[in-house]
């Protein structure tokens, strides 16, 4: 209806405009004859075709009442209290200094492409052992003995589901174990992206404060939370790590509240000395903890493949809700992830990325107290993350701006905080790239923070 044909014009026969157009002249009579069924055209044995005439007044209605055509459908109030999509594709103006991104020239390209041959060719196999409830039972047994392995989380493969990011996994636990209303205590400051998914889910956000042993117990939210979102390795954005005594002290807490704590491993294969601090969800008799875990920091965020690992009261609630969501990750994809970690590629590959990314860690504190001035010493937590977080005097988010120009990827800490006061700093990934370009793009920092009369400093303890 825009006009392009006035009712009542003629049209080619249909020889004629199958040489124009380059079909054949099937083609268009078949197209000329569905739009006569639709009563868009109407033909007369050896008068031609036309434009209907009966569209005239459907035209002149629509010419009245084209200034109003615009929807007034409602749209979603959650939606739009949304951040805005930034007009850039690329996060935070590029990957170099951005905080969890892994170096993709080390992905493991030989192995990961000859497993997903692998896959393909036997990929009737494959279809047969996908559990629509959860995802690829071949993948969640080897990740059930991974995690038995290097996180000490006790699991059998009925309690892990394959999901397709963090947000889905955030998705998947609100819609199986809460109503809308119900409360969620979140970090404070903390993962900006579970805060989002856990509001779409219409739950009631109440901020936990944070210190130097991670989320504190202090001053808690006066109302009883149904779900309680914690990042225990090196907790988002500040990096402190959760000690032990602490983490029951939250799993008691928990219990007092008949709540549920979603602990989210995100880095926490990435321990650079010493060993790592069990797992919540790995502590014994522990029946409170849902554990997610994602590949994004370990293969590449382009895979859309995570995981999570729900208490065995839990398994049949997950599997109703699983299918509804649905999974974005392929069969072929799920299946050559299995055969890369039973087959010892994935441990491997994550260790030798533990060793690289801790040398890069060394040589960004070294960076650090070289170009910015810093006390390295007093950088929270030397032995794990995939990022250091440094305090600025000014409104990060002016630096910032100033660091996406110039194609840096530092995160405005300011962007995690959920209430006030907000502190300012930013967050330095030091993964993605190697030592000399991570020094080189510390000077451009250093430039962007001596021109707006910025000084950078150590991450205080609250």
């Amino acid at each position: 209806m825009e006009d392009a044909l006035q009712p009542g014009s003629w049209l080619p026969p249909s020889r004629q405009l199958a040489k124009e157009i380059g079909l054949s002249r099937n083609t268009v009579i078949a197209a000329y004859e569905q739009l006569i069924e639709e009563g868009l055209l109407e033909s007369k044995h050896g008068s031609g075709t036309r434009v209907s005439n009966d569209l005239l007044p459907v035209q002149e209605e629509m010419h009245a009442k084209k200034t109003d055509m615009v929807t007034t459908a409602s749209l979603s109030s959650r939606v739009a209290e949304l951040p805005p999509v930034p007009a850039s594709v690329t996060l935070f103006g590029g990957s170099t200094l951005l905080a969890g991104f892994p170096d993709l020239d080390r992905f493991p390209s030989k192995a990961w492409n000859q497993a997903f041959l692998n896959a393909s060719n036997r990929l009737s196999i494959h279809l047969r052992e996908l559990d629509v409830y959860a995802g690829s039972i071949p993948l969640r047994k080897e990740l059930a003995q991974y995690l038995r392995v290097s996180r000490g989380v006790k699991a059998s493969h009925e309690q892990v589901f394959i999901t397709a990011g963090a947000s889905q996994s955030l998705h998947l636990v609100s819609r199986a174990l809460t109503n809308v209303g119900d409360v969620a205590w979140l970090e404070d400051p903390g993962y900006s992206v579970a805060k989002l998914a856990l509001q779409l889910a219409d739950l009631n956000i109440k901020p936990i404060r944070v210190d130097e042993r991670g989320a504190s117990l202090k001053n808690l939210p006066a109302v009883s939370p149904n779900l309680i979102y914690l990042t225990t390795s090196y907790q988002f954005p500040l990096g402190y790590t959760m000690p032990l005594e602490r983490r029951t002290e939250w799993l008691e807490l928990a219990r007092q509240h008949n709540a549920w704590i979603i602990e989210d491993d995100y880095d926490g294969e990435f321990r650079y000395s010493g060993n790592p601090v069990p797992a919540l969800a790995g502590l014994e008799g522990n029946q409170q903890t849902l554990y997610m875990g994602t590949f994004s920091k370990t293969l590449s965020p382009s895979l859309r493949m995570s995981y999570l690992v729900v208490p065995p009261n839990l398994v049949d609630t997950f599997r109703k809700a699983y299918p509804v969501l649905g999974n974005e990750s392929s069969v072929v994809t799920q299946a050559a992830l299995a055969e890369l970690i039973g087959g010892g590629t994935f441990f491997r590959h994550v260790k030798n990325m533990r060793d690289l990314y801790g040398s890069r860690r060394l040589a960004m504190e070294d960076s650090l107290s070289k170009t910015l001035g810093l006390d390295t010493q007093y950088i929270q937590n030397k032995n794990a993350g995939l990022h250091i977080t440094v305090s600025l005097d000014v409104a990060d988010r002016l630096i910032t701006e100033k660091t996406v120009a110039q194609g840096l990827g530092c995160t405005p800490i300011s962007s995690c905080f959920h209430s006030y006061p907000q502190q300012n700093g930013l967050m330095l990934g030091f993964t993605s790239r190697n030592q000399e370009i991570n020094a080189r793009a510390l000077e451009v920092l250093a430039d962007v923070l001596e021109e707006s009369g910025a000084n950078a400093q150590e991450l205080a303890s609250d």
